[in-house]
Order: structure tokens, then sequence, then C-alpha cells
């Protein structure tokens, strides 16, 4: 099962992520594959990336990598939040290294550790706190279960 899940949240505007355990490029990579191909998927939606329970294992020069995938992929042309929700300072360190590498994309990329800070920075609002934790308890129900 892969590490990272996703929902869309049409009515919202904003593309759900929940990592869970060791992430590696590969698993970045495949993950975007497989969003970019979603039907549901929009450019123009917000991103809110919840990486609280995630660890990563993508290495500094890794990261630069990644960058340059993103940016040949021309689905990311509309300019949108994104916000990465994180809790270990090893998640944290890639986050901050990913913001100070993602120059010439267009995202609007801010790290957070409060999961009101990481919302607001997407547009959402108050009353959509419980929709958001619920879609992100089935995203790890999600990722859980298949890991046992």
């Amino acid at each position: 099962m892969q590490p990272i899940q996703y929902k869309i949240l049409p009515e919202k505007k904003i593309i759900l992520d929940y990592c869970h355990g060791s992430i590696f490029l590969e698993n970045l990579i495949d993950y975007h594959k497989e969003l970019y191909s979603d039907l549901d998927f929009n450019p123009t939606f917000n991103l809110f990336i919840d990486l609280r329970e995630a660890d990563s294992r993508i290495r500094s020069y890794e990261i630069k990598t990644f960058c340059e995938y993103l940016k040949a992929h021309s689905v990311l042309s509309a300019k949108r939040a994104m916000a990465l929700l994180t809790a270990s300072p090893n998640v944290t360190l890639f986050s901050l290294l990913f913001k100070n590498e993602a120059h010439g994309l267009p995202f609007n990329i801010e790290v957070f550790s409060t999961f009101t800070g990481a919302m607001q920075h997407v547009g959402l609002k108050p009353e959509d706190r419980d929709i958001v934790e619920n879609a992100i308890k089935e995203l790890k129900n999600k990722i859980t279960q298949y890991s046992h």
C-alpha cells in the first residue's frame, strides 16, 4: 500500500494528502502520477498535506530531483496554496528544504505545526475542520489496514 493517500474535496477546492510511515522519493513520484490521472484532479485546488505521522527518507539531493519532476508537469501551471503540516524535526526539515528548493513552482508553500494554521493557509474555515479531520482519518485507516 502506498504510504501517501489523498482525497479530493471538490466542494472545498482542496486536495488532502495523508502520509504515514517511511516516505521515499519513489513514493512521491508514484503518488503524483496517480493523482494527476484522477478524473477529479484539478490543478487549481489548494493542497493540505498531513505529514505528522510520516518519516521522510528523502535525501536532500533528491528534493531537487523531485522539484524538477514537478516542474516538468504542465498540470501544475495554476498558482495555489500548499500547507505542510508537520510534527517531527525530520519532516519539518524536509518540508523547509522542499519549500526552499521549490522556487519556480506555482505554489505558495508554508510549513505548519498547527492544524488551524494549515487550514487557514489553504482557505479552509473553522467549520470545515470536522470534514478535514474525518477525511484524514479515512485516509489513515486506508493505509494502516493494509500495512498489517
